[in-house]
């Protein structure tokens, strides 16, 4: 008998294979666009475009966004009247059920797969958004990271905000592989590094013998083509 529990660890591994490829120095809020014309073959119009292309807001079941299939050819279409820092997460979560190949029309035959399903692209869509290393890495340097300042630092919605802070745990830090704890780290140390620092400097002596070893495993990772 099939069982539908949500495979977290997929999803985290699915966000941090993007974030580590991101260039040094991004910052937050991402621009989901670019994070859809980088990483994938989708299209991404509004349901405005759809209208004026003879597709009808009334075809969509989902007021937020949808992925959308017709001949092997998909696109996300997203409700442009929403704010933006609900379609950027909306955006994603459907980027991630085209990855992941789900059954786009699961709630009409298994109400359990659909809600995996969603929970799992839910949860790729907020690592994403608000990198779990990140928050992390501030609240090590003194930050308090409550929902309110999650939505502050990374431009998102009160409400995934909120479900992030309360969801951090999900895939706790000592099932990961070593892999991942380095993707952690390397997000930490360079390509969030300048807006870590920007949010919330780490004060310390300049250390020119760190600095130099930072440099080199910079370059280790670039070599060995992450």
């Amino acid at each position: 008998m099939a069982t539908y529990k949500p495979d977290f660890k997929k999803s985290y591994i699915a966000a941090h294979e993007k974030l580590v490829k991101l260039p040094l120095g991004t910052t937050f809020p991402l621009k989901t666009s670019k994070i859809i014309e980088d990483f994938s073959d989708l299209e991404l119009h509004s349901f405005n475009w759809a209208e004026k292309h003879g597709f009808l807001r009334i075809y969509f079941k989902s007021e937020s966004a949808e992925l959308y299939e017709q001949n092997g050819h998909y696109t996300i279409f997203y409700n442009e009247t929403k704010p933006s820092t609900h379609s950027k997460f909306s955006i994603l979560h459907e980027l991630f059920h085209y990855e992941s190949n789900h059954d786009l029309n699961a709630g009409e035959k298994n109400t359990e797969l659909y809600n995996k399903q969603e929970v799992e692209a839910n949860f790729f869509a907020a690592e994403m958004l608000m990198p779990e290393p990140v928050i992390k890495e501030l609240e090590k340097r003194g930050k308090k990271m409550d929902a309110k300042e999650i939505q502050k630092v990374f431009g998102t919605s009160a409400k995934a905000a909120e479900i992030r802070f309360k969801t951090l745990k999900s895939y706790p830090s000592f099932l990961r592989s070593n892999e991942e704890k380095e993707f952690d780290e390397y997000l930490v140390k360079f390509t969030f590094k300048k807006f870590i620092d920007s949010i919330c400097p780490k004060m310390r002596k300049l250390d020119l013998q760190n600095e130099y070893e930072l440099q080199a495993e910079r370059d280790r990772w670039i070599a060995e083509g992450y």
